[in-house]
């Protein structure tokens, strides 16, 4: 694998790329790596942006401060069935990771959560905006998801 050199700004989340299965192997991340949403929620938008594709969920969880949860799972090929406004249910498959084609990054999966302060509009749905605003409060992704599996058991073996 080529280095990628260093960024010019904070990476904006977590990228997973490795899972132990139940033989305690270590297996990469490929395009049948099934990814489920960590809590309830609902889809705010499914876009085309630098990382392929994104999802963004807005979840029924608010902050002592009445703040609302949202993750955001990059480098995905979302499910055909899923869609913008639709609600989930904790583990319920979503997406699988995308195929990292001829990049010199093997697949994986980006996470970002984080508390925002008001409602999401689809314009500010973008890695842009969510890196310079305060509308968005991101949170290291590990404080959310070290209790939960991010790969379905359907997929381990």
């Amino acid at each position: 694998m080529l280095p990628c050199g260093k960024r010019k700004k904070l990476h904006e989340g977590l990228d997973l790329g490795f899972y132990r299965n139940q033989k305690k192997e270590i297996i990469g991340f490929d395009d049948s790596t099934r990814i489920p949403t960590i809590y309830d929620g609902v889809i705010v938008g499914i876009f085309n942006d630098f990382l392929g594709k994104s999802i963004f969920i807005k979840h029924e969880i608010s902050s002592a401060d009445n703040r609302t949860l949202f993750t955001i799972f990059g480098h995905l090929n979302p499910d055909s069935e899923i869609y913008p406004g639709m609600r989930l249910q904790e583990g319920e498959i979503i997406a699988s990771v995308a195929s990292s084609g001829t990049s010199n990054v093997s697949s994986h999966l980006h996470i970002s959560i984080g508390w925002a302060k008001k409602e999401i509009t689809d314009e500010f749905l973008d890695w842009k905006e969510i890196s310079s605003s305060e509308t968005l409060k991101l949170i290291d992704p590990l404080e959310i998801i070290g209790r939960y599996s991010l790969v379905s058991s359907s997929t381990l073996s």
